[in-house]
């Protein structure tokens, strides 16, 4: 039972690569429209997420993106106020990432992590695979205005992150008191009221897997504790001073 689940999110997390590599060249796209709304000569930063500044221009932009994603004509006064919250929203998370991989770029250069050749086509294969045709593929990424080089880089850069993760957990390891413990309270739910030694296998699996995304949430999460956000202008978004 617990070898079926693992193998059906491993399926799962495939395709959710796949929407993410997808998604980050048509969010690219999405913020580097013409910069038609924005008026640089009156630009400034309006907030600031360690130091990466978020300007005026920025954020109107992607007020504008929205509002065409709505069809401004329902857009009223009253909405602009939710729109600038909402934008800036996107454009922290947006700055929070670029420090995320900063850092992780950081800790993969240290312990000399790579990707071969090999499994970068392997995964690029498994990507297009997703798809009806190749020729579907080509097309979609065609579509969306990007290479096929800006989709292998995007890959690579998720195994490589892929590979630091499996390096930070490599160390950890399982007692028997540890897997008994885990085993207990789920005995009937999970593993079908079976004897330990029927199960011990899948027990261990399942602590070292609950163990891993424990380092790995905590890998994260000391990165994110360093991410200090600022809003200069407080103003525009209605907050208190």
């Amino acid at each position: 039972m617990l070898k079926f689940m693992r193998d059906r999110m491993k399926t799962i997390m495939i395709a959710v690569v796949v929407m993410f590599v997808l998604s980050c060249f048509a969010g690219y796209g999405l913020y580097s429209k013409s910069d038609k709304t924005s008026n640089s000569s009156k630009d400034y930063a309006i907030a600031e997420v360690n130091d990466h500044k978020i300007m005026r221009s920025e954020l109107e932009q992607v007020v504008f993106n929205m509002a065409q994603t709505y069809g401004q004509e329902q857009i009223t006064s009253k909405d602009m106020l939710d729109l600038r919250n909402r934008a800036l929203e996107v454009l922290i998370i947006q700055k929070e990432n670029l420090i995320i991989q900063k850092e992780i770029e950081k800790e993969i250069k240290e312990r000399k992590i790579e990707i071969s050749k090999e499994e970068l086509e392997i995964a690029y294969g498994k990507v297009m695979d997703t798809f009806p045709t190749r020729e579907e593929f080509k097309i979609q990424i065609e579509n969306m205005g990007v290479s096929e080089k800006q989709i292998k880089d995007e890959i690579k850069q998720n195994l490589m992150k892929e590979k630091l993760m499996e390096d930070i957990v490599s160390d950890i390891t399982v007692s028997d008191e540890e897997a008994r413990f885990f085993y207990e309270p789920r005995r009937k739910s999970e593993f079908e009221d079976k004897n330990f030694d029927e199960v011990s296998a899948d027990v261990i699996a399942a602590v070292k897997e609950d163990k891993k995304e424990s380092k790995q949430s905590l890998f994260t999460k000391k990165i994110i504790n360093t991410i200090d956000i600022k809003v200069l202008d407080k103003e525009i978004f209605n907050l208190p001073e």
